[in-house]
């Protein structure tokens, strides 16, 4: 579920760091990493699957027509944990977020239409609404974090592009908790977020550099950090993940190691993310030259992870040997 800010960080940013010299000893790495680490937050996003609704809980009504909707959404979800992030995957996942919460936003707020999806795929808005870019404002300015940049003073005075309106629909979603009381299905309604979070990485974010919408990538990326810092307070596993997400975006390599190291340590074994959440970490250290850290964790992945994945470690182990190899060691 993750890009890395490795080998491919650096060349997406242009940010060489103190390793770039070996851009092609680490190459080999990068391509696995690439799928292992984008595959470690949707399987913490699954986990149990404790939080999908079923039909008993939520509405009492256990009509036909209620089944059907919890099953059509909890197959929706299930489909956008495996999807590639698109513009399409993160349209879907806006408008699973407003099947689930749409009841529970106030219809007399001024911001409830920038959450409401819309099928025929309406045009944007002609200004963004001032009082959620308020509050990620406030919430920004009591969480700074020296690799965040400043919230825009202002936006383009034209009218907002769909990318942009993409943006704010989803910084809202993001900050949602902070602005109305979710009612019933919360832990659900967090996993998604969390979907949206990785989309917003990996397709959102570089969209809108490419478009030239430093306001609203900014102000976008204040409002992730935010999401990290007070949603996920109480589950701490999945609050160092997206801030080494976050991070490793940012090009910050050392500090997403390290937010990505204390995930893994806090994910128990029978997690389904424990293992890629460990094989990140293993490549995270392999791409910046830390054969030593590289080899703790594979040992501690040997010693740890459930029987049904040793397959998948003894395929690391060998890579291990091969990378000593290749490197001289």
């Amino acid at each position: 579920m993750i890009p890395s800010t490795t080998c491919r960080q650096r060349r997406k940013t242009g940010r060489k760091g103190n390793s770039g010299e070996r851009r092609d000893k680490c190459g080999f790495v990068v391509k696995k990493k690439r799928a292992k680490r984008k595959n470690a937050g949707r399987q913490k996003s699954l986990g149990a699957n404790r939080n999908v609704p079923t039909s008993e809980e939520g509405n009492p009504d256990d009509s036909d027509d209620h089944s059907r909707s919890l099953e059509s959404r909890e197959q929706r979800y299930r489909e956008l944990l495996v999807s590639d992030y698109t513009k399409d995957a993160l349209n879907e996942t806006l408008a699973l977020l407003w099947s689930v919460v749409g009841h529970s936003v106030p219809k007399d707020r001024g911001w409830r239409s920038v959450l409401a999806f819309s099928e025929s795929g309406r045009t944007a808005p002609k200004n963004f609404n001032r009082e959620i870019i308020d509050r990620i404002q406030g919430l920004a300015g009591l969480v700074r974090h020296p690799a965040l940049p400043k919230m825009p003073a202002h936006f383009s005075d034209k009218r907002p592009t769909r990318a942009a309106w993409f943006a704010e629909r989803t910084w809202t979603y993001l900050v949602l908790q902070s602005l109305a009381v979710i009612d019933g299905q919360s832990g659900y309604f967090r996993d998604i977020q969390s979907l949206l979070f990785l989309s917003a990485v990996h397709y959102l974010l570089p969209h809108l550099e490419i478009q030239g919408l430093r306001s609203e990538h900014s102000c976008l990326v204040n409002a992730m950090y935010c999401h990290t810092v007070s949603v996920w307070h109480d589950d701490p596993a999945q609050q160092y993940y997206l801030l080494s997400v976050l991070m490793d975006y940012l090009g910050e390599r050392e500090e997403s190691t390290k937010w990505l190291n204390m995930s893994f340590l806090r994910t128990p074994p029978d997690d389904h993310s424990y293992l890629t959440k460990g094989q990140s970490l293993w490549l995270d250290h392999l791409a910046a030259g830390r054969r030593r850290a590289a080899e703790k964790i594979l040992s501690l992945l040997a010693d740890t992870a459930p029987e049904k994945y040793k397959a998948e470690i003894e395929e690391m182990q060998l890579e291990m040997k091969n990378f000593g190899k290749r490197n001289g060691a």
